[in-house]
């Protein structure tokens, strides 16, 4: 099993050509193809070498000098998520290093591997692969591709995203990958599985700092779960199974969200299985709510992400910078996508449960994702729309409590992997549209490719649902972000013009003046002025201007109403807007006073 020097090197470089372009094109860092090859071939000697310290190895792939990359030590085994904007649908941008500061615990069978800590020689890496790979079930031509094979599934491999995880990308450190090593040693040791199950085609490892807590997990191998399984290798998974087997992960607080890409029955089942019994266990120790929530999607056949768990720490963890939008959102977004069922009395079926419906959605979604640069597969769609899908069912959720206040109890809620749909009184509604357009854009990194359209309409039964996805088509094939506003097309959150935003704005000044001590009465006559002038005619009424202002400096007189007087009679330049947005922002100001 001992190669010559030569092929040693050629086989080396080959595997770390490989890897740089794979992890090139997955994070869009340039700047690592300078040095990475000689970079990787010195890792491919030292990756499955059991040091003493792996805190002090350096990562293959990243936090180059001269990158500017900055090193961040994780001394205990909480994990933090990162996570990025989702910005034309790439990947790119400056990604934090992180490494281990833990020694890497040494299995019976790894050190049978490598008996002396530290850089072994190349023949002992070839001689300790070769052994990897007989136990693996013998099928690789060449030590290297044991180490391949090992890498792609967790390097090589996007960590997949769920509700909180964000399609981030994070290759393993040397000593990650050394806790991977030996995890999968340990395994091999302690299982004396069938002929049918002898080759382990994964294991249980995702990102980086998951991986450290994985390892002190139980390893338990699920069978296959049929006959056309086994017979194309489809072996056993390695599932962490979590819980009071993994006192590091119980000992941290709080809860914990996990998913699983599975390729069978019998992992979808062990799935729920864990799920379950972690849930009894703590439903023993007083708690009422589930305290871990797992989440199963479907496997890509075509390579990107076989399985691969992500444990994520919910305490606020993150990096904090510029131009990284999304991140004032991770605290909110992390609680709101562990309520995987609604609250009680705030989903269900929509009808007229409220004053008003807002339904809104992603423009365009699947056409600009297959029109966008980068490779189109499965797994990069599915990472996307798992994205998307953490806004609309775990953010927009807490974004509803946070605008609606102590009226947020009267809205109900029904969330969709690409939009939602909410019911309740106007006012409240209109002003949360408003701010769920802000943060979206703030979701998306300012990115004017990825458009939301929304529809608010009257909830008039029967049939309230199927008006406003009428309305919703509507508003999707016109301009860009654009929202229906009782049969008005309107952007969602410009400050002014033919705007959510105008249109707010004014009834706010309308609110206030009510709160004053504005008789209603003046709002009503004020809503129905546009209509009993026929100003929406192409040759409007010749009293509307004077009509308009004198009704306006006559009953708006007193000194509480300047604001709404001297807003009106600026805005009455711009004749259209005016009469367009007055009966809408007359609605949401009474409104406002009748349910307040």
């Amino acid at each position: 099993m001992i190669a010559s020097d030569r092929n040693y090197k050629t086989a080396g470089r080959r595997t770390a050509t490989r890897l740089v372009h794979g992890l090139e094109e997955r994070l869009g860092i340039r700047e690592w193809r300078d040095a990475a090859e000689e970079r990787l071939l010195s890792a491919a000697v030292r990756l499955v070498a059991a040091g003493t310290d792996p805190g002090d190895g350096r990562r293959a792939t990243g936090g180059m000098k001269g990158s500017g990359r900055p090193e961040r030590a994780c001394a205990t085994p909480d994990m933090a998520a990162l996570a990025w904007p989702l910005s034309g649908l790439g990947l790119s941008g400056e990604r934090p290093v992180t490494r281990f500061a833990r020694p890497v615990r040494r299995s019976d069978f790894e050190r049978s591997l490598f008996p002396e800590p530290g850089p072994p020689a190349p023949g002992e890496v070839d001689l300790a692969l070769g052994a990897l790979g007989r136990e693996l079930g013998g099928a690789f031509d060449d030590p290297y591709s044991v180490l391949h094979a090992l890498w792609e599934h967790v390097a090589g491999v996007p960590a997949w995203a769920n509700p909180v995880a964000l399609a981030a990308r994070v290759p393993l450190s040397l000593a990650a990958f050394q806790h991977l090593v030996a995890a999968v040693a340990g395994a091999l040791a302690a299982r004396n599985p069938p002929p049918d199950e002898e080759r382990l085609e994964g294991i249980a490892a995702g990102e980086e700092e998951p991986g450290l807590a994985l390892v002190a997990g139980r390893l338990t191998g699920v069978p296959p779960s049929s006959r056309e399984e086994r017979s194309e290798g489809g072996v056993a998974r390695l599932v962490v199974a979590l819980g009071l087997s993994a006192p590091q992960l119980l000992a941290c607080d709080p809860e914990r969200f996990i998913a699983l890409a599975p390729d069978s029955d019998s992992l979808a089942r062990a799935v729920r299985e864990v799920e379950s019994s972690v849930n009894r266990s703590q439903l023993e120790l007083g708690r009422e709510d589930p305290w871990l929530a797992l989440e199963v999607f479907p496997v890509s056949r075509h390579g990107l992400a076989d399985f691969g768990p992500v444990v994520l720490s919910l305490e606020d963890r993150f990096h904090r910078r510029e131009r990284r939008p999304l991140q004032a959102l991770l605290p909110d977004l992390f609680s709101g996508a562990l309520t995987v069922n609604p609250p009680a009395g705030r989903s269900g079926e929509m009808g007229a449960t409220g004053d008003a419906l807002l339904v809104f959605t992603i423009k365009d979604l699947l056409p600009l994702f297959a029109l966008s640069p980068g490779p189109r597969s499965i797994g990069r769609f599915l990472d996307v729309e798992s994205l998307v899908r953490a806004f609309f069912q775990g953010y927009v959720p807490r974004l509803v409590e946070r605008t609606a206040g102590a009226r947020a109890e009267r809205i109900h809620w029904d969330a969709t992997g690409s939009g939602g749909t909410l019911a309740g009184p106007w006012d409240v509604l209109a002003e949360f549209a408003g701010e769920l357009a802000r943060e979206f854009r703030r979701f998306t990194g300012e990115d004017d490719h990825l458009a939301l359209a929304g529809a608010l309409v009257e909830p008039v039964s029967p049939g309230a649902r199927e008006r406003a996805r009428d309305a919703l088509l509507g508003a999707s094939l016109k301009g860009s972000s654009t929202i229906e506003v009782m049969g008005r097309t309107l952007a969602w959150s410009d400050a002014e013009g033919a705007s959510l935003g105008a249109l707010l704005s004014l009834a706010r000044r309308m609110r206030n003046a009510l709160e004053r001590g504005l008789p209603p009465g003046v709002l009503t006559w004020l809503a129905a002025l546009p209509a009993r002038h026929a100003v929406g005619e192409a040759q409007p009424d010749m009293l509307w201007e004077p009509v308009f202002l004198g009704g306006v400096a006559t009953r708006l007189r007193d000194r509480r109403f300047t604001e709404l007087r001297e807003s009106l009679v600026a805005e009455s330049r711009d004749r259209r807007t005016l009469v367009a947005n007055l009966p809408v922002s007359v609605r949401f100001a009474l409104a406002s006073r009748e349910k307040g």
